[in-house]
């Protein structure tokens, strides 16, 4: 049985055993059937397709295609191919707590705990949905997910074969970081909403309200880790972690628009002779660290385009450590 077809069995597999998260009141679920949209017949799991509006942190950096970027500064612009890119840094203030930092990181991660290989869930933070910046107070949720790992470097590789990335990796990256497993999906800095996202946020809003709890949180049957993006962990001695996440630009065109904090480090590279942007933050929700630094680029292959990111929560690792790594990809 091939990588791809290992990964559809299993997902079909979970997508029958999931369930609604263990805390969550059943008048809460009730009333989050009353007030879903009349005459709506298929199920969440039908509707996995990202909104227009995606949500997500990505590059140390606040995604959202549409929002009103107001007295906001450009910081990058740039386009290649079918991909265009903007960064821009917030003109209110997108720094939190860190208190409130490592409440959403710990409870992440307990949340993963109770989650199975391929299962995702959302988060609530009341502390977003309190926070003096208009992005967060408009969709307070984070996600979280268990991939389902392939832990072989010949596995790695079949799976890009297979999700039609053309990209050679190799076995071991500068630093002496090594392959540790790949996994169908976005890097665990990253997480996209699908369109329920604002009724779930509506359900766990009132849960919060109800029972007093700063965070809740509800498992949901989500297919985007078939999608096509794929990501690679790399490790060294110390513990110290590299993520690589190639994504296959399928669209005819492929927008992004980044609202980045005021503090956020930006520099815009060459990685094989193409524009690249690396960009670094010490107040990331996703990041178990807070911090997070990134090296993104986009490049093609025969009639395929990709877009490439190189990222790693540790602070020691120097941005060269990022740049040579990407010179390696192939």
């Amino acid at each position: 049985m091939s990588i791809e077809e290992k990964l559809k069995t299993e997902y079909a597999r979970k997508s029958r055993a999931i369930n609604g998260a263990s805390e969550m009141n059943p008048k809460v679920m009730a009333s989050f059937r009353k007030n879903s949209v009349a005459g709506r017949t298929r199920s969440y799991r039908k509707q996995t397709k990202t909104t227009r509006w995606t949500i997500g942190v990505v590059l140390a950096v606040i995604v959202l295609s549409g929002f009103a970027y107001g007295s906001s500064k450009l910081l990058a612009d740039d386009k290649f191919g079918r991909w265009s890119f903007q960064l821009r840094t917030a003109s209110e203030d997108m720094t939190l707590d860190k208190a409130v930092l490592n409440e959403i990181s710990t409870k992440r991660e307990e949340i993963r705990s109770h989650l199975e290989p391929g299962e995702s869930a959302y988060l609530y933070v009341s502390a977003l949905a309190e926070s003096s910046h208009s992005l967060y107070r408009s969709m307070p949720m984070i996600g979280v997910f268990q991939p389902i790992l392939i832990d072989e470097f010949e596995g790695a590789e079949q799976l890009l074969t297979q999700s039609g990335i053309g990209v050679i990796i190799p076995m071991e990256l500068p630093n002496q970081f090594r392959f540790k497993h790949a996994y169908q999906g976005e890097a665990d800095i990253s997480f996209s909403f699908t369109k329920d996202a604002p009724q779930i946020q509506q359900v766990l809003k009132k849960e919060s309200k109800d029972t007093g709890k700063g965070i809740t949180w509800m498992k949901i049957e989500d297919e985007r880790k078939l999608l096509n993006k794929v990501t690679l962990i790399y490790s060294n001695a110390v513990g110290e972690q590299l993520s690589i996440m190639v994504e296959v630009i399928s669209s005819d065109e492929h927008n992004m628009n980044l609202i980045a904090p005021k503090s956020v480090q930006y520099e815009e590279l060459k990685v094989k002779g193409l524009n690249a942007h690396y960009t670094s933050s010490d107040s990331v929700p996703f990041s178990k660290s807070h911090f997070y630094q990134n090296v993104m680029w986009t490049e093609t292959a025969g009639n395929s385009q990709y877009v490439i990111n190189i990222g790693t929560e540790s602070s020691n690792v120097p941005k060269g450590i990022l740049v040579r790594a990407a010179e390696q990809l192939k």
